[in-house]
């Protein structure tokens, strides 16, 4: 085989592995995005709400004061006693070991 024929079989290996590592990864964060929900379903309906939506913020937007880059912070507006309130859920994610505990903040 020449040289030729290895290097691009190299390089079109290479590319399928990268696809493939990518394809993984989004998988993996996808399901632990599911996971969340449902465990933010759980924890207003636990609260005596009903859970409306919830949508990943920026730490600026969120009431935390600290948040590492293995955290995802969720707003989340859910309906209790005929008013629709707010919440917000800082959940681990496992991209990073820079990370600060779960932890819920309820609007009054």
């Amino acid at each position: 085989m020449d040289s030729t024929r290895k290097s691009k079989i190299f390089v079109i290996g290479s590319l399928v592995f990268i696809v493939i590592v990518i394809a993984i990864s989004f998988l993996g964060f996808r399901q632990s995005n599911n996971v969340n929900e449902e465990l933010i379903k759980k924890q207003i309906t636990e609260h005596g709400g009903e859970y409306l939506s919830a949508a990943v913020v920026p730490k600026e937007e969120s009431p935390f004061k600290k948040s590492g880059k293995g955290n995802t912070i969720y707003k989340v507006e859910y309906k209790k006693d005929g008013k629709i309130l707010t919440a917000f859920y800082r959940s681990y994610n496992d991209l990073s070991i820079i990370r600060e505990p779960e932890e819920w903040i309820f609007s009054p």
